[in-house]
């Protein structure tokens, strides 16, 4: 086999490689056996592992017994004018308020992540479920639209990753039945 047939046969193995790669990416994110359903005030979306999400039947959403906190009131918006950017700090007050009547370590992780936000916080809500993960929902004001972000506390990075977002609605809840993380 002389060198040019040597560099065709490489190339073709390469490209099937590559195109079987693709479509095994392309199989997995559309894998919808391990998901997680979100409630919104308006409809259900369910979100595969890989982050993608579509929308279903608002009855597909079985009661769950997550705890809910709403802890809007522990952040403060403000404008940074040396970055024209609208941040966030915590409100030391109903921060102390909060974690007093909540005995958990990591709430004062996860409540340190959101203030890292940008933007004003409208509406924030943690969730922590049966299976003990920490969801975050956030309602943004980004003055033309109204993000609504949901992201999951990595307990080992101690960070907040984000896997779901909407418009302009408010997430309620979080059934992750189905889901391993």
């Amino acid at each position: 086999m002389n060198k040019k047939q040597l560099f065709i046969c490489i190339t073709i193995l390469v490209s099937i490689f590559t195109i079987g790669s693709i479509i095994l990416y392309i199989l997995q994110k559309n894998d919808f056996s391990n998901y997680m359903i979100i409630k919104t005030q308006e409809s259900c979306y369910k979100v595969n592992a890989y982050g993608k999400s579509k929308k279903i039947d608002n009855n597909e959403f079985a009661q769950v017994n997550n705890k809910v906190y709403s802890i809007t009131n522990c952040f403060e918006s403000y404008i940074n004018r040396d970055k024209n950017e609208a941040l966030n700090k915590i409100n030391q007050e109903n921060f102390n308020i909060f974690i007093e009547s909540n005995q958990d370590s990591e709430l004062v992780d996860i409540i340190n992540e959101i203030a890292n936000l940008k933007h004003d916080l409208f509406d924030v809500k943690m969730i922590c479920t049966e299976k003990d993960n920490y969801y975050v929902s956030v309602y943004l004001n980004t003055n033309w639209i109204c993000p609504s972000d949901l992201y999951i506390y990595d307990k080992n990075e101690k960070k907040l990753k984000l896997i779901f977002e909407t418009c302009n609605e408010t997430i309620l809840d979080v059934n992750e039945n189905n889901f391993i993380y």
